[in-house]
């Protein structure tokens, strides 16, 4: 449904996936996740593994121990790394769309006001998160707490996925879309970030 809603709001959409792209949609439950190669659907894949399940799969271990961060890095690795072997053949395109509704509050938290995000800002979120934990988050950037909580593994999700093209260029969008002209945007890996309609 997304794929379609993104194809349909952006008339780019043809020219990314004529170059290759890798979208994920991260929910609650699940990820889904789509990779295009000239122009055509190589598969997609819906993982039972969203941004809550894997907290819920985890909430016993959270308060016995110290570093819950890791924990929750390494269970999702290891789930999406079985992925991998069996779908996940190409590791380098140049275009990676990441959805959900979280990015707006990455955008948020980052000050930024334009549509550009870089990896390196998008890392400093994780570490607030991570560091502070999600009351922070709501108390200082006015994000909702429910959304602040699955921030962090929304995030992981979203890096477990990168290309390990240097140039690649990345695309974030939620459920409302606007239009960009990708001829504007320079090679170097980026985060455009197209939020939710306020």
């Amino acid at each position: 449904m997304h794929n379609k809603a993104f194809a349909l709001n952006n008339s780019y959409f043809d020219d990314i996936i004529e170059a290759g792209a890798v979208l994920v949609d991260v929910a609650s439950g699940s990820v889904q996740v789509s990779h295009y190669e000239q122009s055509k659907l190589q598969f997609s894949q819906n993982l039972p593994m969203g941004s809550l399940r894997v907290l819920e799969n985890l909430s016993t271990v959270k308060n016995s121990t110290t570093s819950f961060s890791s924990v929750l890095e390494d269970f999702i690795k290891a789930g999406i790394n079985n992925y991998k072997k069996v779908f996940y053949k190409n590791p380098n395109y140049k275009y990676f769309v990441i959805m959900g509704n979280q990015v707006r509050y990455i955008k948020k938290i980052c000050g930024i006001s334009s549509d550009s995000i870089t990896e390196e800002n998008i890392d400093d979120v994780y570490k607030i998160i991570s560091e502070y934990g999600p009351q922070y988050v709501e108390d200082k950037y006015e994000v909702p707490y429910d959304i602040a909580k699955l921030m962090m593994p929304s995030i992981l999700f979203y890096k477990m996925f990168m290309s390990k093209d240097k140039d690649q260029i990345i695309i974030a969008n939620s459920m409302v879309f606007a239009k960009y002209d990708l001829r504007h945007l320079d090679s170097s890996a980026i985060f455009l970030v197209i939020s939710y309609a306020e």
